[in-house]
């Protein structure tokens, strides 16, 4: 069974690392880079069962009708843990969201060759308590060259590709070989569509997502998220942020020391170190 190290509780805004100070002043391409290559959170233990899944964004499809009869009904991917105490993620299946990208945190390839992403999934029933169709889930895998914006899509995008596969009510590992062209930040996301806007999609699972070079094994590496007080971490001037951070440490290490930075989106102004 997996398992966190440690849980502290503090007042902050939203940036944390265990490097050197100079990463404040990066962007986000950059310190994709620095990362080189990982999936972010892909044991999905970092999050608190019930609430978002760190490192995980999705950008849905809704039905407006349907998705307006509750409004504060939470349409991110959910952390949950099952009865040995593993966590997982949980794309619920809402009536309204007939389609949606579900995608992972980016990260960055440094050489060309191939690699390979494995992870778990399966499917549950929609938020009614019944199976629907089974449609294919599509994984998109795909590096942009931000250097090139007109031409044709090969120019664009160096590494374009596709798979599609059917998860079933049990857990199942799907694992996929894909070339790829190193020196580019790299998107991952899997993909839904219902046959039409009427109908339900099934709940979608994903466990163990990981991505290595063939013959490479992948290092272990220290991960860190906050955790908000809020399904969306957003407050007025004046009102206390109460953060968690949970972390998984991947040295023997009882305890690792970290800094946490508060920092101005767009600009990266720093405002505090704590």
């Amino acid at each position: 069974m997996k398992s966190l190290i440690f849980l502290i509780c503090f007042l902050c805004l939203f940036s944390l690392t265990t490097m050197g100070e100079d990463f404040l002043s990066k962007d986000s391409v950059d310190l994709f880079k620095d990362n080189n290559w990982y999936i972010f959170n892909g044991s999905m233990e970092l999050g608190n069962p019930g609430k978002r899944v760190p490192g995980f964004l999705m950008l849905g499809f809704f039905e407006p009708k349907a998705a307006a009869k509750n409004v504060n009904k939470n349409y991110f991917p959910t952390t949950k843990r099952e009865a040995n105490g593993n966590k997982y993620l949980l794309m619920p299946g809402y009536k309204g969201l007939p389609e949606y990208n579900l995608y992972c945190n980016k990260f960055f390839l440094s050489k060309d060759g191939e690699v390979e992403i494995s992870f778990r999934s399966k499917m549950t029933a929609d938020e009614n308590g019944k199976f629907q169709e089974k449609c294919p889930v599509i994984l998109d895998f795909r590096c942009r060259n931000d250097n090139v914006q007109h031409g044709i899509i090969k120019q664009r995008y160096p590494v374009l590709t596709s798979k599609k596969f059917r998860p079933i009510k049990e857990w199942k590992t799907f694992k996929y070989k894909i070339k790829v062209v190193g020196g580019f930040v790299y998107s991952v996301a899997f993909r839904r569509c219902a046959s039409n806007p009427d109908k339900n999609l099934n709940g979608l699972c994903f466990d163990d997502i990981s991505i290595k070079y063939i013959g490479k094994s992948v290092k272990k590496k220290t991960e860190l998220a906050i955790i908000p007080d809020r399904l969306i971490s957003a407050y007025y001037k004046g009102e206390k942020a109460v953060f968690k951070v949970n972390a998984i440490i991947s040295s023997d290490n009882s305890s690792e020391a970290v800094r946490l930075y508060v920092r101005e989106d767009y600009s990266n102004k720093v405002f505090k170190g704590l």
